[in-house]
């Protein structure tokens, strides 16, 4: 796949485009995981490009973050974008699914937010982070531990049907 040999911190400055950890763009320095990623506009005209939005995305705890890039011309990595509101994401509520070679989504019963990466590195790494993120969340252990009881449980009914 063209990966090997590389470091994950390699990957990941590459990945995001920012130094991991960087105050850019009102990132806050707790974040895990940050970067740049397009995200599809709910509604859009066929001449329209539906990804044409960037956002600065990062990834706090089990949440994920998005502010609105403004101004293109703005430099990213000099803290001078017009960003607008902050959107967030609960990763214990959503569930992060790859859909083509670049792009993702977070979906949960009620809605659905698309994204697009520049390659499918980044989709790849996005998804990782955010199932990373979202392993850690109190759904995620709840769900562990009841899979994990779920096992236990046909353990134990397989060792009663060979004692029978």
């Amino acid at each position: 796949d063209g990966r090997s040999g590389d470091s994950g911190a390699c990957v990941r400055e590459r990945v995001c485009g920012m130094s991991q950890g960087g105050l850019d763009a009102g990132v806050p320095a707790t974040a895990t995981f940050q970067g740049v990623l397009r995200k599809k506009l709910d509604k859009h005209s066929v001449l329209t490009d539906p990804y044409k939005n960037k956002v600065v995305c990062w990834i706090e705890g089990s949440v994920l973050y998005l502010k609105p890039i403004k101004d293109e011309k703005s430099s990213l990595f000099k803290g001078k974008a017009d960003l607008g509101s902050t959107e967030r994401y609960d990763l214990g509520v959503f569930k992060a699914q790859g859909t083509e070679r670049d792009k993702f989504m977070l979906s949960n019963a009620s809605q659905t937010v698309k994204f697009k990466a520049d390659t499918s590195i980044q989709c790849d790494t996005w998804l990782m982070e955010i199932r990373k993120a979202a392993a850690g969340t109190p759904q995620a252990s709840a769900a562990a531990a009841q899979k994990q009881q779920q096992q236990a449980q046909n353990v134990q009914q397989q060792q009663q049907q060979q004692q029978q």
